[in-house]
């Protein structure tokens, strides 16, 4: 807690050939953690997601296992969030354009920890097929890329995804934020909705943390003035009517800066 090293660093993945990088990592409910990365060419077709879990002391738990079922072209740039039920979810970029009109899309998964009699299990396990993140009900609006998902779990339960979007939806950006709300299982409980206030120019980047009252927060990069925004939204990706404002150049603003957004 102190910052103190834990032990010495290890060696996370144990296929070795070629290249392993763009790591993200969450802690379990167990106590113990869960690594997940990409790696090139050990599913047999350009890049994987691969994944490692590992107890609270460091033990690796079972063996290194795939994320992605999907293994045509490439699927890239995982991010992964814990699961109140002791589970995970994980996003990814998937570029082989298996979704109609679509250069990439963004996919996910969720897995537990326990076989279906609620017995620990060493390699987590998944009851659900790699699932379409963006576009409408139907997927049918999907065009575009969508990268650099970022994923957090909620308070009260399932998780929320963000990611860049290029297809404009008409709303005059070349880049956009966008999000969904799932529950613990992978079922959809909101639409696509619009992060960004700005439309103009570009918005990239998003990352997301969770808030006590069961919403969650975003912040991402406009290259419309080279800013960072950020925006409050509730459990249901509503918007909360404040914003932060701070003065030109400000490094450090605070909730507690907020202003009515009227």
């Amino acid at each position: 807690q102190d910052g103190t090293p834990d032990g010495s660093e290890f060696q996370v993945n144990t296929y070795t050939t070629s290249s392993q990088d763009t790591p993200a990592v969450t802690s379990l409910a167990d106590g113990g953690f869960v690594i997940t990365w990409q790696s090139y060419n050990q599913d047999g077709s350009g890049f994987g997601v691969y994944g490692q879990r590992y107890d609270a002391s460091g033990t690796a738990q079972g063996d290194e296992f795939r994320i992605n079922a999907y293994t045509n072209s490439s699927q890239t740039e995982p991010s992964v969030t814990a699961l109140d039920d002791g589970g995970f979810a994980v996003t990814w970029t998937d570029d082989s354009g298996r979704s109609p009109g679509a250069s990439s899309d963004l996919y996910a998964k969720t897995f537990t920890v326990t076989d279906a009699s609620g017995n620990p299990v060493a390699t987590p396990v998944t009851n659900v097929e790699d699932f379409l993140v963006n576009g409408g009900p139907d997927h049918s609006t999907v065009s575009g890329n969508q990268w650099y998902s970022s994923i957090s779990a909620l308070k009260d339960g399932g998780f929320v995804i963000t990611w860049e979007d290029s297809s404009g939806h008409g709303d005059g950006s070349s880049w956009d934020v966008r999000g969904k709300v799932y529950g613990n299982d992978g079922t959809v409980t909101t639409s696509d909705f619009l992060v960004n206030e700005k439309v103009s120019s570009s918005q990239y980047q998003p990352a997301i943390a969770a808030l006590d009252n069961g919403g969650f927060s975003v912040s991402w990069y406009s290259d419309n003035n080279t800013s960072v925004y950020g925006r409050r939204f509730n459990a249901k990706g509503e918007p909360a009517e404040i914003r932060l404002v701070g003065t030109d150049q400000a490094d450090d603003v605070t909730w507690s800066d907020a202003a009515h957004n009227l």
